[in-house]
């Protein structure tokens, strides 16, 4: 995915990327997404761009922009294609790394 959509970031994870340089890219595992049908703070508007149900939990295609990315949501999550829903991250399983030389900063 490449792309650009801000949401607000806790502290501690401003922290960690704090001084490691202008641009940094962020990495999270679709199972670390939150999704909301209310708004929150710190979240950002998505778009529900497909829904596949899985059983015990569903695959959640979201659209940012012009990104597109998947999100795993438990086996209860409803919603309809097009609907526009809020998007976050868990901060402490985010993963940053150099935007020109891909280092994974966690190892700086």
């Amino acid at each position: 995915m490449k792309g650009r959509f801000e949401c607000t970031l806790g502290q501690e994870t401003v922290k960690k990327i704090k001084g490691k340089g202008p641009k940094v890219i962020a990495g999270i595992r679709p199972e670390d997404i939150i999704i909301e049908h209310k708004n929150r703070e710190g979240f950002c508007k998505a778009t529900v761009y497909n829904l596949e149900n899985m059983g015990m939990e569903k695959i959640v295609t979201l659209k940012v922009e012009s990104m597109i990315f998947k999100a795993i949501a438990g086996a209860g999550f409803e919603s309809e294609i097009n609907a526009e829903v809020q998007v976050g991250f868990r901060d402490e399983k985010m993963h940053f790394f150099d935007h020109s030389t891909g280092e994974n900063l966690a190892l700086v």
